[in-house]
């Protein structure tokens, strides 16, 4: 290990630079300075580490001036920021509709101030058909990206090369393709692939072949999507090392000869690039460069040394990638897999003793291998998902190695199928109809497991964090320093006592009452609406949609606070960011009965939630209805039928004694008039069509005069929602404001014992 300079470089590059990210600068200096002295004198007692104290030092350094020199670059003129600004930009991606379906999404590329920089830009206006290389004029408000509770936006869009979002209006193009080129080829490659699988795959497995193929999810059903994630799957539709060693493999089948394995090269950029350079995909590309050029110039490979070497270009190239959950998880599970996999597969293959199995030896061999690479990945990334997710899939090690086998022939038949179906469209539906079936079996199999008992723990709990923190600890060292049954019995001993502290001490964490009656979650599901009121065992959720996985955000919160049936699920309409996560919630969690505005009785959003929840649970509110859940009392009022979808809604007022909170969906003003004569004095509001100006009319507030006002709403959305002047009317009444964007989750009570009228 000592004389892995290299590897020691790269790896205090990344940690200076992650020190750096994390930390405020204070805290960042001591840890680098702490750092440096270490290795410094680390270098001087122990000679034999000196030029890797040397290779530290150096890194270090390199990392603070490089670091420097790139946040002086990257950092945004303020002008930018002040007002709307007519502008001329370069689109470099096809656009597209946003994840809610409201509006026009496209990436453009535009000079400022001698700056180039790459924007996200929202419209609802009709440019539906830009492409990479248009130049365009548009009148641009531009935001920068900001963190939440729930969603490190920054970090997100940063560590994708997006430095900016802007809402845009009055966009024309000016100039039709006049940058496309060489540089476009990934883009129109991407396109070409999506449009000839729609062309060849039924819509059933088109959207899930699309996911696996090109990296683009917009069309994989959102019920699938959280089953791959409750199954510990959804590295299958997240293009990454694996996919690009599919890749590999079918090109080295047609590729013998060790110099034109050079080819492989090029296609795997080209593939990374395609499917939008995913932070795990050019890992896996770098790796296998270095793979091949090793094996040419005959040379050793080593493996820590290739991952930390990929790991620091990234870094280098963008610095933001560091803190991102995704490039952290694909390290962290290839680093498992180098690390331990290997002794795990010898381990497996000696008990089992591959031999005595005859013609079925390849078989139990193939499965033993992949037991041992998701064992290893999973031993690595559990404590980063129970910690930064909230919850851990018990069964994705069962789910790999039952499904891995079929997801490889999947994406090399599917590869194929398309590639074939450019020249010869028979053959090629012929070669789809079996990769469908195979695809059919794999979904069916991934909703199956997803609703096993137990297939997903919740872990907000910071201990069982910790629980599963130690346990990996305990299992990593356990394989790490071999059979030796002292170590083993040291660390199984050590495991069990950790298991039983943690289990006493959550039986007897009990906390002081903070509240009677009802309370209210306004959960933090991004741009979108999921309202979960409960009393006791009582449970009611209004609505569940939103663009940051309102589903699962909904489930684990049940769960955490110990709800596991739903007595009333009420969808005040049908729009996505109000229903998205509708299908999979009541699949996942027993659901008693579905109320749905009559007036949208033909929607097939609500339908396919009826399918999962059952038609006779679903109640589609045709006049005003009043509905008791336990302690909750709850007045659903109706709308007649209007032009638009925001009209075809209900609203809902939930109440406890004299305490009510009116919730009013994305109603307008023009339906406000309509039920502002039914609607009680209340205590709290929902803010209607998450603070949009055109509802919460001052007719209608000086009506229910609510003494908080929470706004379901999006981080740095394409809307500016909530509006100015939707709050300002707000304050004119006197109303106390909180915001999920600014907030995360809100939680209030309908009569509150401590202090605070809420929390977040």
């Amino acid at each position: 290990m000592k004389n892995r300079y290299l590897f020691w470089f790269c790896i205090t590059f990344i940690a200076v630079t992650a020190f750096w990210m994390l930390f405020e600068s204070t805290v960042a200096f001591l840890g680098v300075f702490s750092f440096v002295v270490i290795a410094l004198v680390t270098g001087l007692v122990w000679k034999k580490a000196k030029i890797a104290a040397i290779c530290v030092v150096a890194a270090a350094a390199v990392s603070l001036l490089w670091q420097t020199f790139f946040f002086g670059r990257a950092e945004l003129p303020k002008e930018l920021f002040k007002k709307t600004t007519g502008i001329v930009a370069e689109v470099t991606d096809y656009s597209g509709m946003s994840k809610n379906g409201n509006s026009i999404v496209f990436k453009a590329k535009l000079d400022c101030e001698g700056k180039s920089i790459n924007a996200i830009v929202y419209t609802t206006e009709s440019v539906s058909d830009l492409a990479p290389g248009d130049v365009i004029r548009m009148d641009a408000t531009f935001r920068e990206f900001e963190n939440t509770e729930s969603f490190s936006a920054e970090t997100y869009y940063k560590s994708r090369y997006i430095d900016v979002s802007a809402f845009a209006e009055n966009v024309e193009v000016i100039e039709k393709n006049a940058g496309s080129g060489i540089a476009h080829i990934p883009q129109y490659l991407a396109k070409q692939f999506r449009a000839k699988i729609d062309e060849i795959y039924p819509d059933e497995t088109a959207g899930f072949l699309k996911s696996l193929l090109t990296g683009n999810k917009d069309d994989l059903p959102e019920d699938l999507k959280e089953g791959l994630k409750a199954t510990g799957l959804s590295h299958t539709v997240s293009v990454s090392g694996m996919h690009i060693s599919f890749l590999i493999s079918l090109v080295v089948f047609f590729t013998k000869n060790k110099y034109l394995k050079l080819l492989c090269i090029p296609v795997m950029f080209v593939f990374a690039l395609m499917v939008g350079a995913p932070q795990s995909a050019l890992r896996a590309v770098i790796m296998q460069t270095l793979l091949i050029a090793s094996a040419i110039g005959k040379r050793e490979y080593d493996s820590l040394t290739a991952i930390s070497v990929a790991a620091c270009i990234l870094v280098m190239i963008n610095p933001y990638c560091v803190t991102d959950i995704a490039f952290i998880l694909s390290f962290m599970a290839t680093l498992g897999i180098i690390v331990l996999s290997r002794r795990i597969s010898d381990f497996l293959i000696g008990k089992f003793g591959i031999k005595k199995w005859g013609k079925l030896k390849k078989i139990v061999y193939s499965i033993l291998i992949t037991a041992s690479l998701s064992i290893s990945a999973t031993l690595f990334t559990a404590p980063i998902l129970a910690y930064t997710y909230g919850s851990v899939s018990l069964i994705s090690i069962f789910a790999n190695i039952l499904l891995i086998w079929l997801v490889t022939v999947i994406f090399i038949l599917g590869f194929i199928s398309v590639m074939i179906g450019f020249v010869f469209l028979p053959l090629a539906k012929g070669v789809a109809f079996i990769v469908s079936m195979c695809a059919e079996v794999t979904m069916t199999s991934v909703a199956a497991m997803a609703k096993l008992p137990f297939s997903v723990v919740a872990t907000e709990n910071p201990i069982l964090v910790l629980l599963i923190t130690f346990i990996c600890m305990v299992a990593i060292y356990a394989i790490a320093v071999g059979r030796e049954k002292l170590r083993i019995r040291y660390s199984a001993a050590a495991t069990a006592v950790a298991l039983v502290c943690s289990l006493i001490v959550l039986s007897m964490r009990t906390a002081a009452p903070t509240h009677e009656g009802l309370r209210f979650d306004v959960l933090d599901v991004g741009q979108g609406q999921c309202v979960v009121v409960t009393a006791g065992e009582a449970c009611v959720v209004i609505d569940c949609g939103g663009n940051e996985d309102a589903a699962n955000t909904a489930i684990s919160h049940l769960y955490k606070n110990g709800i596991e049936n739903i007595d009333a699920l009420v969808f005040t309409h049908a729009h996505a960011d109000h229903s998205n996560g509708g299908s999979y919630l009541v699949e996942s969690v027993e659901t008693q009965r579905v109320y749905m505005p009559y007036t949208d009785r033909d929607n097939s959003a609500f339908r396919s939630i009826l399918e999962k929840a059952g038609e006779n649970k679903g109640v589609y509110v045709k006049e005003n209805t009043k509905v008791n859940v336990g302690k909750i009392e709850m007045d659903i009022l109706t709308l007649p039928q209007g032009s638009e979808e925001n009209e075809n809604g209900i609203v809902v007022v939930i109440r406890d004694g004299d305490y009510e909170c009116v919730i009013t969906g994305d109603i307008p003003g023009a339906s406000e008039k309509l039920i502002v004569g039914m609607l009680p004095d209340a205590e709290s509001y929902i803010v209607g069509h998450h603070g949009s100006k055109t509802s919460t009319s001052l007719e209608f507030l000086n009506r229910i005069l609510p003494e908080l006002s929470v706004i379901s709403v999006g981080e740095n959305n394409s809307y500016g929602h909530p509006s100015s002047t939707t709050l300002t009317r707000l304050e004119k009444i006197g109303s106390n404001i909180a915001r999920t964007d600014v907030d995360g989750t809100v939680t209030f009570y309908s009569r509150q014992v401590s202090e605070n009228e809420y929390k977040h």
